[in-house]
């Protein structure tokens, strides 16, 4: 980690009191809030400050006095460079534990509910917190001298820290990630530059199934691929791969994908399994990036379902996870979805699943709820990280079921949310905070809720 060099004038001492999301560690300097990358609670630092304002300051570590600990060594070699990670310098439990107390914090700040009533269990870890992704995307670049440069964004900026592993990909990726790179390093390859916008190559990306060890190969382009590229890729022979897809994105952004594939060889899709059920899901279809983690939420979820469901409806329902399990339990589903791909996909593992008892809606979530008229028991909720929208809000509360589940990524939003929720009428029957994503702040969350 880089220290900062600064006059002396600007250093101070501070002791870090939490862990927060977006990463930074929290401590008070003279009364004011002050948020250090890269501390841990209880750490006691020596720090520069980067901005210091009314309300707030931020500041880099110079020098750490006094180690806290729960801080450990970071596996990875760039780590502090690389935005990717942001604590792979505390240790797991730890970790564990700052999401929990983020989530608490949140909820007793935004949904105004005090700790002493939040129903909230411990943070639901990993055995093993490393090669969880299986869904990577690599933005690329050539530097002055025309070198290749293939990884993750520095932390706040558009600099690429060029890498040939990631301890937090899965180890397929591990494995194909230098042989593919050596393929795009040579000269006649054209890659993107973002700031003349101009070339082809834009990004790499891969997702690959836990389970059936299928790969997927995406290169996102901002005009058509040579095909002997494609001829090349082929050539590595690399195991499980299943199809090579392109891409297109002409447009001048920051979005990754655009909204057109081409299949370039095999299929724009592979298959991954979750406990007895078997999906299929497309280059631009959403899957969450943890399967292990995901395979304990639906678990999770299925152990608390309510007795005797009639109509459950899986709100923002994706390529069908939740829908699938949800019909082994009610007499009928509604899974809506606005999104064209999982949408496909999800119609596609109804059949797959051999599954007769949902009904599939590709619109709006408000606009379905405003106008069904059949009441349901049980809402899930999965909504992107905004959360949910006012007019989803609003029909949410007219439709009124008894019983709602809401996982989110987002704990302010998810906190805003269930104010709204519970001030309708619905009542905290439980929280339970999954890690999908180790040594980092993001967390996923699960709040089941019940109409008083």
């Amino acid at each position: 980690m880089k220290e900062d060099t600064k006059d002396a004038s600007n250093t101070f001492e501070i002791k870090i009191d939490r862990l927060t999301f977006g990463g930074s560690g929290l401590g008070f300097k003279d009364g004011l809030a002050t948020f250090v990358p890269y501390s841990v609670t209880e750490d006691i630092v020596e720090a520069t400050y980067q901005i210091k304002k009314k309300n707030y300051a931020n500041a880099n570590i110079k020098n750490i006095i006094t180690p806290s600990p729960h801080r450990t060594s970071a596996l990875c070699p760039v780590f502090g460079q690389c935005g990717g990670c942001q604590w792979q310098m505390a240790s797991y439990p730890h970790q564990l534990q700052a999401k929990k107390d983020v989530v608490i914090e949140t909820f007793e700040r935004i949904a105004k509910i005090p700790k002493s009533q939040l129903p909230i269990q411990d943070c639901v870890g990993m055995e093993n917190p490393w090669n969880y992704r299986n869904k990577v995307q690599y933005p690329l670049q050539r530097d002055r001298s025309g070198k290749l440069l293939l990884g993750y964004y520095e932390r706040q900026s558009h600099n690429i820290i060029d890498l040939d592993s990631c301890p937090v990909q899965s180890k397929i990726f591990e494995e194909i990630l230098p042989q593919i790179k050596a393929v795009l390093s040579e000269s006649q390859w054209h890659i993107y530059d973002e700031v003349h916008h101009q070339g082809i190559l834009r990004h790499l990306c891969f997702r690959a199934s836990e389970r059936t060890g299928e790969l997927l190969v995406i290169l996102v382009a901002r005009a058509g691929i040579p095909a002997k590229l494609t001829e090349k890729l082929l050539a590595l022979k690399l195991p499980h791969l299943v199809g090579i897809v392109e891409n297109i994105n002409p447009v001048k952004t920051n979005i990754i994908y655009g909204i057109k594939n081409h299949v370039l060889w095999g299929r724009d899709n592979y298959f991954e399994t979750i406990l007895n059920k078997r999906f299929k899901v497309s280059t631009l279809s959403f899957f969450q990036t943890n399967t292990l983690q995901a395979e304990k939420i639906v678990r999770h979820v299925l152990e608390h379902l309510p007795e005797n469901l009639s109509l459950a409806v899986d709100a923002f329902s994706g390529v069908g996870l939740f829908s699938l399990f949800l019909a082994d339990k009610a007499q009928k589903v509604i899974a809506i979805e606005e999104a064209t791909s999982s949408y496909e996909d999800a119609i596609e593992n109804q059949k797959i699943n051999n599954q007769n008892n949902i009904v599939w809606i590709k619109n709006k979530v408000e606009i379905v709820l405003q106008n069904m008229k059949e009441k349901p028991d049980l809402i899930f909720l999965d909504p992107p990280r905004e959360g949910l929208r006012p007019e989803t809000q609003t029909a949410l509360l007219r439709q009124k079921p008894k019983f709602l589940i809401y996982l989110s990524c987002d704990p302010a939003t998810l906190a805003r949310d269930i104010k709204i929720l519970t001030e309708g009428g619905y009542q905290v029957t439980e929280i339970v905070p999954f890690d999908l994503f180790p040594q980092t702040y993001h967390i996923e969350t699960l709040v089941y809720l019940q109409a008083s």
